[in-house]
């Protein structure tokens, strides 16, 4: 026996006795939870139609739904406050509560009424929920005669018995019709699970029993404690996307793609059609999964919007998928291709004369004999930890139901994987290792670097997959150093195949065992295709083979080491010179010039300046030393740990819309700052450090203007002792809050609701009046809601209540703004991508202005990041006490500026390549080119304020007050910088375009004038969800912008920049005209400054390509 045959054998017999470990140790490595699931999704289905019949329960004739699934807050707090895996398996098998439920939804499309009901694993009957119009007519019973009905009809039909149970809290709310809904909450007096409590709330609406639930109430301790614990997984998955956006995107596919470019080694249509593929499996699983999305489904939309919204999201997936996974695999290709020379060719690895080859036999036996060993290292390493150093996973079934409740249950355990395998051994282990090996060549000591590369891409390869529930934050990294190293082995000396092959084979057994241990007939076809499709790669071997008709070896030409680049000059992209009029017509010199007059006549004709707000001079250090008064007034003295942060909250919400839509202007302004709330100062009170209990705690005062305190918040932990007040004693000191605060009389308040939270140390109680004598409206209320902590009050604020159907109708509209917004930025995007990668390509052949790109990515990144840290007090004035400032401060600040370098990266490259794409034209002189294109601005921006009439009156038009929230607000003109780069970047891109592809405005003009008008309708953002307006102001821009270009541009192209800035200018003096707060004035006239000195320097450089 050769040597090679001796490793072959002991690699199958390791193989084999890793998977015969893997199967017999696998439940005591994973917490599985043993489930007996004797429902299916069918008699689930059929249960519940059945029930809602026999109670008329939801609407006539519903669709439904369904789905398994686990109370997951309940099994993370057993497991980890009470005992582990094994205490959440004693939780199942006592009966006390079922953390497992078939959750069965029956709706309808625009029906309020709806119902969900629950079942246990086995088939009892686990509550159910009915959701009842605010607006439907009911009873308005006493709180005993409610409770009377819920309890005979628990027991006599439901079976339950409350020998156990003890009433805990009871309230009632009075509903729009006069229905009054009841609420009783009740608590097994002798069973508890840690600090948790076994509950049962049944409603009763009207005379209706509405709701049975079951539920274990989790203390509020154990949420702040698992979400600072979970904060650590998060920051970790933070840093591994910050290091992949910088490492793998930014340096290793976009400067590997410029770098393969410029040495003319790049294929990309292979990995185009690979990046589709793979993209598109992405989209079927979504597909796939369809059924189970109607579980969410909101019926206040129509079916066909829902609908319209799952594809949108696919398309954008898909179109995003496409891009990330083409990119990935023409870098890892690519490279690979170029720093391995004796590695076979990944993109001729299937062609019949290699794949019938020995070789590629034995890296594609080899990738799935690995899964086992993979396995059975997994299975040990979590023996291990689990038992010796007490790692937490959370327990699971190994069997979950909504597998089959897709179209095609195998579907998405091989597309996932798919994606998983293909994508992440390109990403993690092609393009860092191949990246690597190519700079140790130029810089020297090439296997230093590939050994740097090694640590890093096991590091990030493991912190990416750290956001996963497990305990510790860092055991995922710990898991898999070593699979990474052993991948990128793998790559190193056998290509990408293998390792491909290993990873999608060992994904698919996670996400097929469903279906393995499924006793659900007929899913033996669903496994049958899983194992043909897994060992698709083996297939193509032997059927090479069988075409081949004998195994031969490698061909030479199949290894990197024969690819050569062919020998041809590069193209020349710059557009020809066309033959078309070169001098701008003196007439419509004269009209533009008029026509900036007249624009900005029109502007301020039909712009609104109205400020129904007001004006807001207190500045953040008034407001905070308000805030400290107020509490040392009521003998409140805060001391380090605590700490002051602030923002500015401008409460501009749906209440506001629906009195503007539904009362006019003067109802409104009636309401305004009494029932609806003004801008205001947030003051917050936090302590970072400390206790669960003691960070929990906070003050939060509401600063209006003239300094006025609006409203005290003091928020208390649950544990917090108090007292335990009845109704009747909790009802006089709400009253006595109306008569000293709100000054109003109790006698004339109508109450709607009173509501009790029975905590561990007090009872907190809730009560909402309504003010009918102060409300002009027929619909909706305006009301007060006082909470009151143990026997204090701790809140108390106004609103106004928006009826429920008119809230639904909203969301509804809303959703149109939705999709539109979605293929706005979707166009946005594509053609942002598009002219960023033409300027590679420019680079790339040397056409390509390097001092544009570095000027304008170095302003807008700086731009960016500057804003982003005058916004640091505002940001701060929301992090969570629960969570390690610092990790929220990587998560808030380290993604955006990966994004910021991607945007001033995008930018540049448009601003390097345009300038050789233009046409040369005539070099105007700088005053007449400054008149004319503001000029031009002004009119453009002018005319497009007429359609200002037409706009549907959807709600009022508030100043912006958020730069008193900046720490330096003179600097918020910084923030009008990236939407000025970007939008002239985007209009730079789509006039010289049309200007390319018409020659001039001599060729094919109304195909393209066509397409124009339509990418300009398609980038028009809507403001409101009317989409006759965002039809009229797309068109109105399209056709303006045409105009533009016909009469200015074609004549002279550098006029772009400076004919947006011009109208940008405009748009951007109407802050300083309303005035809404100290600065504004200052900051407006500082921002215009810089977008004229960018838009002016973007014009130099197109005019002169020297600069």
């Amino acid at each position: 026996m050769s040597r090679k045959s001796l490793y072959w054998l002991i690699f199958v017999l390791v193989s084999l006795f890793s998977g015969i470990y893997a199967y017999y140790f696998f439940a005591d490595a994973y917490p599985i939870v043993s489930l007996q699931i004797s429902m299916n999704r069918e008699q689930a289905l059929s249960e519940a139609l059945e029930l809602a019949h026999q109670n008329a329960w939801g609407p006539d004739n519903p669709e439904s739904a369904a789905s398994f699934g686990v109370d997951e807050t309940v099994r993370n707090y057993v497991e980890l406050e009470t005992g582990g895996s094994q205490a959440f398996s004693d939780l199942i098998k006592s009966g006390l509560y079922s953390p497992y439920t078939w959750r069965i939804r029956l709706f309808k499309e625009d029906e309020t009424n709806e119902v969900m009901i629950r079942f246990t694993p086995d088939g009892k009957f686990y509550g159910f929920k009915e959701k009842i119009a605010e607006d439907a007519p009911g009873a308005a019973l006493s709180a005993d005669s409610a409770l009377s009905i819920a309890r005979e009809e628990a027991v006599d039909k439901w079976e339950l018995s409350f020998e156990q149970y003890a009433l805990v809290e009871k309230s009632k709310e009075e509903r729009p019709s006069g229905r009054l809904d009841h609420t009783f909450t009740f608590e097994r007096a002798n069973e508890k699970i840690g600090d948790g409590r076994y509950r049962l709330r049944l409603v009763v609406s009207g005379d209706k029993l509405t709701e049975i639930k079951y539920l274990i109430k989790v203390p509020e301790t154990f949420d702040k404690k698992y979400e600072e614990m979970r904060s650590a997984n998060e920051t970790i998955s933070t840093i591994s996307v910050i290091a992949i956006g910088l490492l793998y995107i930014l340096g290793g596919i976009i400067l590997g793609l410029f770098y393969l470019l410029r040495q003319r080694w790049l294929l990309w249509k292979k990995p185009l059609y690979w990046g589709l593929f793979v993209a598109a499996l992405q989209v079927l699983v979504s597909i796939n999964q369809m059924p189970l999305a109607w579980m969410n489904y909101d019926t206040a939309l129509s079916a066909q919007g829902f609908v319209m919204q799952q594809i949108l999201q696919m398309v954008l997936i898909f179109v995003g998928l496409t891009i990330l996974f083409t990119g990935a695999f023409m870098a890892a290709e690519g490279l690979t291709r170029k720093a391995f020379p004796n590695q076979i060719q990944l993109w001729k690895i299937w062609s019949k004369d290699t794949a019938a080859s020995p070789q590629v036999l034995q890296r594609t036996i080899g990738g799935f004999l690995a899964v086992t060993i993979f396995f059975a290292f997994d299975i040990s390493l979590y023996i291990f930890a689990n038992n010796v150093m007490g790692w937490w996973s959370p327990s699971d079934a190994l069997f979950d139901p909504d597998v089959l409740a897709t179209y095609f249950p195998w579907l998405s355990s091989i597309a996932i994987s798919m994606q998983a395998g293909f994508m992440e051994e390109c990403l993690f282990r092609a393009v860092p290792i191949a990246g690597a090996a190519l700079l140790g060549e130029r810089f020297g000591n090439r296997k230093a670097w590939i050994i740097g590369a090694f640590i890093l891409q096991a590091l990030i390869f493991g912190a990416a997959h750290a956001n996963y529930p497990n305990q510790p934050a860092y055991a995922r990294i710990v898991e898999l150093i070593i699979p990474s190293i052993a991948f990128g082995l793998i790559y190193l000396f056998f290509g990408l195949l293998p390792g491909i092959i290993l990873h999608f084979a060992y994904d698919v057994v996670w996400f097929a065992l469903p279906l393995f241990v499924s006793d659900a007939g007929g899913v033996w076809l669903d496994r049958l295709l899983i194992v043909l499709l897994t060992f698709i790669p083996l297939w193509v071997v032997l059927l090479a083979r069988l075409r081949n008709k004998r195994w031969q070896n490698v061909p030479e030409e199949s290894y990197n080491r024969s690819w050569k680049p062919e020998t041809r000059q590069a193209a020349d992209i710059q557009p020809k010179p066309v033959s078309s009029e070169t001098r701008m017509p003196a007439t419509v010199k004269n009209i533009l010039q008029l026509g900036g007059l007249v624009g900005i006549i029109l502007w301020l004709l039909f712009t609104d300046f109205q400020n129904l707000t007001g004006y807001f001079e207190v500045e953040r250090q008034e407001a905070e030393m308000l805030a400290q008064k107020a509490l040392s007034d009521q003998g409140i003295q805060l001391d380090a740990p605590w700490q002051t942060l602030s923002r500015v909250s401008m409460p501009l919400d749906q209440d506001d819309r629906f009195v503007w839509q539904e009362g006019g202007a003067n109802v409104y302004q009636k309401l305004l700052g009494r029932y609806l709330e003004k801008p205001r100062w947030e003051v917050r009170f936090a302590r970072f450090k400390g206790s669960v209990d003691e960070r929990s705690e906070e003050y939060k005062l509401f600063i209006g203007q003239g300094g006025k305190i609006l409203r005290m918040q003091h928020i208390l932990p649950e544990s917090f002792a108090g007292a335990s007040l009845q109704e009747d004693s909790a009802r006089v000191i709400a009253h006595q809050f109306l008569q000293k605060q709100l000054h109003l009389e109790p006698g004339k308040i109508k109450e709607v609701s009173a509501v009790p939270s029975k905590l561990p140390n007090r009872t907190d109680w809730l009560f909402t009046f309504a003010d009918t004598l102060n409300y002009p409206l027929n619909e909706g209320q305006a009301r007060i809601a006082i909470k009151i902590s143990g026997d204090r009050v701790t809140d108390g604020y106004t609103f106004v209540y928006v009826p429920e159907e008119w809230e639904r109708n909203e969301r509804n509209l809303l959703n149109t703004k939705t999709l539109l917004s979605g293929v706005s930025g979707m166009v946005r995007f594509l053609l942002l991508l598009t002219a960023a990668f033409m300027g590679i390509i420019f680079w790339s052949r040397k056409q390509f202005s390097v001092k544009a790109f570095v000027t304008m990515s170095a302003v807008l990144f700086m731009a960016n990041f500057v804003n982003l840290f005058n916004q640091y007090p505002e940001i701060m004035a929301t992090f969570s006490t629960a969570q390690p400032i610092n990790n929220q401060k990587i998560m808030f600040f380290g993604l955006p500026i990966i994004a910021f370098l991607f945007m001033a990266a995008f930018i540049g490259l448009v601003a390097g390549f345009t300038i050789h794409w233009k046409r040369s034209q005539e070099t105007l002189k700088t005053v007449p080119s400054l008149l004319l294109a503001l000029s031009a601005g002004f009119f453009v921006a002018g005319l497009l304020a007429i359609t200002n009439l037409f706009e549907p009156a959807y709600q009022p038009g508030w100043p912006d007050y958020s730069l008193s929230a900046l720490a330096l607000p003179v600097l918020a003109g910084l923030g009008n910088i990236n939407s000025f780069l970007t939008t002239v970047t985007l209009y730079i891109f789509i006039f010289f375009a049309l200007d390319r592809f018409t020659r001039g405005w001599t060729h094919k003009r109304w195909i393209f004038a066509l397409l124009f008008i339509l990418s300009i309708v398609l980038l028009n953002r809507p403001i409101n969800p009317d989409v006759t307006y965002w039809l009229l102001t797309g068109l109105a821009k399209a056709i303006l912008y045409l105009l533009l270009y016909i009469f200015v541009f074609r004549y002279q192209l550098a006029l772009v920049p400076l004919t947006f800035g011009g109208l940008i200018i405009l748009l951007e003096i109407k802050p300083a005209v309303m005035n809404a707060v100290p600065m504004a004035i200052p900051s407006t006239v500082i921002g215009i400054i810089l977008i004229f000195i960018l838009a002016f320097y973007w014009f130099k450089l197109l005019q002169n390509k020297q600069i």
